[in-house]
């Protein structure tokens, strides 16, 4: 790429207008950064109550939440499907969360968190919330946070 300018290097068309694409790829790169900073946000958190990001993002998810079912804490924890079998069965093994029937269908498993999960769940989710917020908070004003709040849920919903 390397000319400096805003242009791609290799010539595509697009039918949008250029200005247009610029905010595409612009919105898209920031968002990708801002997903990078997070999760190295949550990769520092995540050893001091001993877990690994997605282990942590598991139980947060199940703190916030409540029980969920294996596809729904998948949804909510941005963790893939294979994944969040893997990341469950290490949390059921450290006795962090359990599984069980749901009590409306024999298919469904519903995950939950123990009493040991829900003090992890305690230590580490206030840590994370406030290192979001301060960061939210360093570069956004208060009508700024609640603004980008709402487009990112019109985008995503």
């Amino acid at each position: 790429m390397g000319s400096g300018n805003n242009h791609t290097s290799v010539s595509v068309a697009t039918d949008i207008s250029e200005k247009d694409e610029e905010n595409c790829t612009s919105v898209f790169h920031d968002v990708m950064r801002l997903r990078h900073n997070l999760q190295s946000m949550a990769s520092s958190v995540a050893p001091t109550v001993g877990l690994r990001s997605t282990e942590m993002s598991a139980l947060d998810t199940l703190g916030k939440f409540g029980p969920l079912t294996m596809g729904e804490l998948a949804k909510r924890s941005f963790i893939s499907p294979t994944n969040t079998t893997r990341t469950v069965k290490n949390l059921v093994g450290r006795n962090l969360v359990k599984r069980q029937r749901s009590p409306t269908s024999d298919r469904e498993v519903l995950v939950r968190l123990t009493a040991d999960g829900e003090n992890v769940f305690q230590q580490s989710y206030p840590h994370m919330i406030h290192d979001v917020n301060d960061l939210l908070a360093s570069k956004l004003n208060e009508d700024e946070r609640w603004l980008l709040a709402s487009l990112l849920a019109r985008l995503v919903g």
